[in-house]
């Protein structure tokens, strides 16, 4: 076949009996968001249930990743220990609220409420 000659595109062939007639590939890139994924994956699945059996019949999906390596989901830097004890000793001795370190260490709520549990509580 030479430069100038054009194939025609080439085209799926029409679902089986019993095929989902909708199809969709996730190409999850480095550092995406997990939430968005996860709310991305779990719509897939209501979508495609019938009869809230937990079966996919109406789609289906694949997660596609090059050269079958993980993905690394983007998040937050980790906090040191001395940031950890900084927060915990904050939020114990009353100086500043959960909220407060939370806003100042750029975490969530929950984040500070398990690091202040895991510095009351003494390691095994």
């Amino acid at each position: 076949m030479s430069i100038h000659e054009t194939r025609p595109p080439r085209r799926s062939p029409p679902p089986a009996a019993g095929d989902p007639c909708l199809r969709i590939g996730v190409l999850p890139l480095p550092n995406f968001t997990m939430i968005a994924f996860a709310g991305l994956i779990d719509t897939l699945r209501l979508a495609a249930d019938e009869g809230d059996r937990s079966r996919p019949k109406a789609c289906s999906w694949t997660i596609i990743v090059p050269q079958l390596r993980p993905v690394r989901a983007g998040r937050r830097k980790k906090l040191d220990v001395a940031k950890r004890r900084e927060i915990a000793e904050s939020v114990i001795t009353g100086r500043k609220s959960g909220a407060e370190m939370a806003r100042l260490y750029n975490v969530s709520q929950p984040t500070v409420s398990r690091i202040v549990a895991a510095h009351r509580t003494p390691p095994a």
